[in-house]
């Protein structure tokens, strides 16, 4: 277990409460419109709210994977984010069916859209912390204030020049 898995506990927990939230709503618009709207056996919309939410919580599983490996892992994220706006729609025409008025559409529409903006912020993350175990995230550059530039233009731009130059020539 690294140093950043032991302290990523309370951001996990968080994204798995927002994501169990987006999928809650999305379980419940698409159960709606399947059983109640259109008139689908209830064992049949179950299996549809199961389909949805399960491939998206398998591509964003997936995805996760992927996060942590050298691959780019782009299928299942464009996979993902087809779920996301497919639910994003459903949950839009869901609150349109039951008059809920713009507000009520956006903020169901919003579900699934705030879920994956967390997720893909946490997913980059991961991924960043990966590569960097793996060796492949270079040092960072030195740090020259703005009010270094405006004075000494020239000196800070030798100094970055420099720091680049020296990086090519390890390379």
């Amino acid at each position: 277990m690294t140093h950043t898995d032991r302290h990523d506990w309370p951001i996990r927990l968080v994204l798995a409460l927002v994501m169990g939230a987006a999928l809650t709503v999305g379980t419940l618009s698409i159960y709606t419109l399947l059983h109640v709207k259109l008139g689908a056996p209830k064992e049949i919309s179950l299996f549809g709210c199961a389909m949805f939410d399960g491939a998206a919580l398998f591509f964003a599983l997936l995805s996760q994977r992927y996060a942590t490996s050298p691959d780019s892992g782009i299928a299942p994220r464009l996979a993902m984010l087809a779920m996301v706006s497919t639910s994003s729609l459903v949950n839009w025409q869901h609150a349109q069916l039951e008059r809920w008025g713009r507000v009520g559409c956006v903020v169901l529409a919003a579900a699934p859209i705030v879920s994956e903006v967390a997720f893909e912020l946490y997913h980059r993350y991961a991924h960043r912390e990966a590569l960097r175990q793996q060796g492949r995230v270079s040092a960072s550059l030195p740090v020259v204030p703005g009010l270094a530039w405006m004075l000494y233009a020239r000196s800070s731009f030798r100094v970055m020049r420099g720091a680049v130059g020296s990086r090519l020539r390890i390379i």
